[in-house]
């Protein structure tokens, strides 16, 4: 009887409840009536949140500049609070933790000025298009390689380096131009900072540039035996590379050992000047022989990003509703300065989940790659903090099948991280957003400066998700729901230099 009458009361309580909600989105839903919108009661609404989360009150999709003011104006006066969404690819779902969500979907703008070497590019536009286009005048666009990404999303990146000039509709509904003359500090803060703590970008102008030196792209597999050596090598050395060669490890692995091990260099060039550079020469003599190598030379920037994995279909450029390669995953990006400890590689090889055998048969893999050179001298001060010529960036990852095992997936990568986190820089890259994070890993000795800035900016801090910079320094210590895990050590290790298979749930040892 006990029973029977708590749901009677819970379902009162619900009716109670969604009577309230009814009632007080009524006048928000007569502010938002020139709006496309989707809300809660609406069909459409579980297939734009993609994912269990039921504390968005609507989804607006603006298609003009006087549009978006509309919303912030309809947000402001009824008390919620504003994300915007371009893409939404954030590994946190940041760009799904607000009240009134503005999707830029409709901001799709594309206009190169090739005589000029920039390009007008709506904050709803995706990568793979900008790419594909650029491609057809022989110009390329500095930026990550996923084509659905949002060329928004990825202007907290070192895309940000590129922005000349954009067009920000602010808090207080106001719509302006900001460069490095016209409002400069939310031209610093934008750039590297931003992830929409300020307003909302509608419009970008980027440089742009010549692409007709075609590309050379050369792999190396190494035998797995070597994991050790080549991690250490390749944490000590290819962030030294001159800045016309980017370089990255793709290392993957299951229990019981190492499935690939390989290291891809591309040049600008050809293969011939390629296979002569003495940069590359003299960076592969740090490393094993390897088993075998593949050679490819791509004549844009578009080619290189997506032909190796058959991507270069043009439904994937061009068309934004095309069936994309999907996966349940969690990805963990740190920032390495320097050469790496050999506890450090050995937390990284064994991942703490491998001593767990209900995970076999799952790969978890890592790339590495440098971020030195150009990167880290910027041509203007940005509020990106992560410039050193010795850095790398180190993408942890773990994918797997059913979602049923979503909670012991997440706890494994979240304990892999733990353990490798210690020994990076303890810095957090910006694509790469993580929930326990503080915020000094994103953003360092900008923090004051930001903060001031949202005061001035957004002192109602109408801008408001997860990650937003918030108006009082008090807010910036969150405590985090990290667990303090137990991290494997040295204490195993066998006089002859082997990991002892004690280590992990491995038989096969690894060689130091």
């Amino acid at each position: 009887m006990i029973f029977v009458r708590s749901q009677i009361f819970c379902f009162i309580i619900q009716i109670i409840f969604a009577q309230n909600l009814t009632n007080s989105i009524i006048p928000l839903q007569n502010c938002l009536a020139s709006i496309e919108v989707i809300y809660q009661s609406s069909s459409s609404y579980s297939a734009a949140i993609s994912q269990n989360c039921e504390t968005i009150t609507v989804f607006t999709y603006p298609r003009t500049n006087e549009e978006v003011v509309t919303v912030i104006n309809c947000a402001k006066q009824s008390g919620r609070t504003v994300t915007a969404r371009s893409g939404g690819h954030s590994y946190e779902s940041y760009s799904l933790s607000s009240d009134i969500i503005i999707d830029l979907i409709h901001f799709d703008q594309l206009t190169i000025h090739k005589a000029n070497l920039s390009a007008t590019i709506g904050s709803g536009q995706w990568i793979g298009n900008v790419h594909w286009n650029l491609k057809q005048e022989k110009l390329l666009l500095p930026s990550g390689s996923c084509e659905s990404v949002g060329i928004g999303g990825h202007a907290v990146s070192l895309i940000a380096d590129g922005i000349i000039e954009m067009t920000l509709v602010t808090p207080q509904g106001e719509i302006k131009t900001v460069n490095k003359d016209l409002e400069p500090e939310l031209f610093w803060a934008l750039r590297g900072c931003g992830s929409g703590s300020f307003g909302i970008v509608t419009t970008f102008l980027m440089k742009v540039f010549p692409d007709e030196q075609g590309h050379s792209m050369v792999t190396y597999h190494f035998p797995s035996e070597s994991a050790h050596r080549v991690l250490k090598q390749y944490s000590g050395h290819a962030s030294l590379l001159p800045n016309n060669i980017h370089c990255l490890l793709y290392f993957e692995a299951v229990v019981g050992g190492v499935q690939a091990l390989l290291i891809t260099i591309n040049r600008i060039g050809t293969l011939e000047e390629h296979k002569k550079d003495p940069a590359i020469i003299n960076f592969l003599k740090l490393f094993p022989t390897p088993e075998s190598t593949e050679e490819f030379f791509f004549t844009s920037q578009n080619d290189m990003i997506y032909e190796p994995e058959g991507k270069n279909r043009m439904e994937f450029l061009t068309n934004r509703n095309a069936t994309h390669y999907s996966a349940l995953e969690k990805t963990a990006g740190l920032l390495v300065d320097g050469e790496l400890s050999d506890l450090a590689i050995f937390q990284i090889i064994n991942g703490p989940w491998m001593q767990d055998p209900s995970l076999v048969g799952q790969p978890m893999f890592i790339i590495f790659e440098n971020m030195g050179g150009k990167i880290s001298t910027p041509e203007t001060e940005t509020c990106f903090i992560h410039r050193s010529p010795t850095l790398l960036s180190l993408e942890l990852n773990f994918e797997w099948d059913a979602a049923f095992e979503n909670e012991k997936r997440i706890d494994a990568i979240n304990k892999w991280r733990h353990c490798v986190y210690q020994h990076t820089s303890q810095k957090v890259y910006n694509n790469y957003v993580w929930a326990t994070a503080d915020f000094a890993s994103y953003y360092g000795d900008n923090l004051n400066r930001l903060v001031d800035l949202k005061k001035r900016v957004d002192p109602d801090n109408i801008f408001k998700f997860a990650i937003s910079i918030p108006t009082d320094m008090k807010d910036i210590n969150r405590v985090t729901t990290a667990r303090d895990y137990q991290c494997s050590t040295f204490h195993n290790l066998l006089p002859d230099g082997e990991i002892s298979s004690s280590a992990f749930s491995s038989s096969v040892p690894f060689k130091l």
